[in-house]
């Protein structure tokens, strides 16, 4: 696209084309072209297996109805997958953030992905082996695509 619009630019500066000589039917075209090929893509990537939307389908579906807040723990690490939550959604920086909340009791699930359990601090560290938590939900790495992991703190 940008090449055709590069070979324009240049066509229109050498005046070898003039602007009325493109006509209106080429223009519509390639508008309808682009916007097809743009449909295109967007479905194919919907199809995917690890497709944030389609992730967001499969934790909402075990996630309790009585549950109304999900941790995300690293700020925006998984937040194309936690837009489309039907819970409300508190973003976190670290595991031991996550001790406050437990000390109010009540059940807590939180997401997060498996790369982020590698940049954990102590302080992460020393709670997570304080506390008891299950992995709930984890989705597939593949292409290239980290592991989203959910976890529910007991």
């Amino acid at each position: 696209m940008s090449l055709f619009l590069l070979a324009l630019f240049v066509l229109l500066k050498l005046d070898k084309l003039k602007l009325m000589d493109i006509s209106i039917v080429t223009v519509l075209f390639t508008a309808l072209f682009f916007l097809v090929y743009t449909l295109f893509t967007i479905q194919i990537d919907s199809e995917k297996e690890n497709h944030p939307k389609k992730i967001a389908y499969q934790i909402n579906a075990f996630l309790p109805d009585d549950i109304g807040t999900v941790y995300e723990i690293g700020y925006r690490q998984v937040l194309e997958t936690t837009c489309y939550l039907d819970k409300e959604v508190i973003q976190l920086d670290n595991f031991s953030e996550l001790d406050a909340v437990h000390k109010k009791g009540g059940q807590i699930y939180f997401i997060f992905k498996a790369a982020f359990l590698n940049k954990t601090t102590e302080a992460d560290r020393k709670f997570l082996q304080d506390h008891q938590w299950v992995k709930v939900y984890a989705s597939s790495p593949k292409n290239g695509k980290k592991e989203v992991v959910v976890g529910h703190l007991k």
